[in-house]
């Protein structure tokens, strides 16, 4: 426990105090006041200018899946698909505010854009936790609906333009392929594939074992790459890479953040997880039932059940872009969640 834990390296435990970090944040916004209006403008605004940013960097850029100014297309694909959806989303609230719809159907398309053009497929579980919210919650269901009128008949054609010929879908074509192949044959699927949906059903096949080897306190923030590699070497997994010197590819996360936080930290680590998103779910909820014209803590049910989905491939805490643009839009609408309430006391 000792080793695995005190001398932890300090670039492991950095993502984490982002949480520490923002408080003052939080603690500011509970005392100010931003007017729906002008967060409504914030978000599709944010959600206007993907589109040309991800279009320059298409042009400019030789590498064939988009990441804007972050450091994978992943992050930046989630990013995207968060705005187009908080976009859309903002419908509902334009004629209270008198915006003129045109800006959320704008801007929902240009970030949609901004995704297609990531060629990442594992952000659309984001649409997942989103239904499974909604099969739940009867009035975020309703919210919803907006989507299914005559007004957004345009809206929802664009879409699937964009959809069926991004990249994108093109790379979903070998998804099933692989995946059955991979259960099939597990042993002769390594280096050797030519696509990303294989190594991480390698990497998730050595997480798992290492969470039953190890599941109370894990291996540790520092060594999951350490005891990847032993997987390799006892032969319980394929190799990642052909390489003999970095069988492991050199990775040091799960491509899951489920498993990754449950194999590094153990089953203590795993139920923090899971109990910090089900109170920030709650947390939101609690407001938006108590008003439903509290437009910031309905952007928050978004914005955690959002990144809850994208947990299932992607590691947040241990990308520092992603643990920051999390935490952020999280202290962004809870602090405004809170002020919004206040107002409502005092009035």
């Amino acid at each position: 426990f000792h080793s695995q834990y005190i001398y932890t390296a300090i670039s492991e435990i950095d993502n984490y105090t982002r949480f520490i970090l923002v408080i003052p944040i939080y603690i500011m916004l509970r005392e100010i006041s931003i007017s729906e209006k002008n967060v409504i403008y914030i978000l599709n605004i944010s959600g206007l200018v993907l589109g040309p940013i991800a279009l320059f960097f298409f042009l400019t850029n030789d590498s064939v899946r988009v990441r804007g100014f972050t450091s994978t297309a992943t992050i930046f694909a989630n990013v995207s698909l968060l705005f187009s959806v908080l976009s859309i989303l903002t419908l509902r609230y334009c004629e209270d505010t008198k915006i003129n719809p045109l800006l959320p159907y704008a801007a929902s398309l240009s970030s949609f854009l901004a995704w297609g053009l990531t060629g990442s497929r594992s952000s659309l579980f984001l649409f997942l936790t989103l239904f499974l919210l909604a099969l739940f919650v009867k009035d975020i269901r309703k919210s919803f609906k907006i989507l299914f009128n005559k007004k957004s008949f345009f809206f929802l054609l664009i879409a699937s333009l964009i959809f069926f010929s991004s990249q994108s879908f093109q790379r979903f074509g070998s998804v099933y392929e692989n995946i059955r192949s991979y259960s099939i044959n597990k042993h002769t699927h390594t280096w050797k594939s030519d696509n990303t949906v294989t190594p991480r059903l390698i990497i998730w096949d050595g997480s798992t074992n290492i969470i039953r080897e190890n599941p109370l306190l894990g291996v540790g923030l520092n060594n999951y790459n350490k005891a990847l590699e032993k997987q390799i070497l006892n032969n319980k997994i394929p190799p990642i890479r052909k390489d003999l010197k970095n069988v492991t590819a050199g990775l040091n996360h799960a491509h899951n953040q489920y498993l990754d936080i449950f194999a590094k930290t153990g089953f203590i680590g795993f139920l923090i997880l899971i109990i910090f998103i089900i109170v920030n779910i709650l947390f939101f909820l609690r407001y938006w039932f108590q008003d439903k014209n509290n437009i910031f803590s309905y952007f928050g049910i978004i914005t955690i059940t959002s990144y809850s989905g994208y947990m299932i491939n992607h590691v947040v805490l241990s990308h520092q872009q992603s643990t920051l643009i999390m935490v952020l839009l999280l202290i962004f609408f809870s602090g405004l969640s809170s002020s919004y309430q206040n107002r409502k006391i005092k009035i």
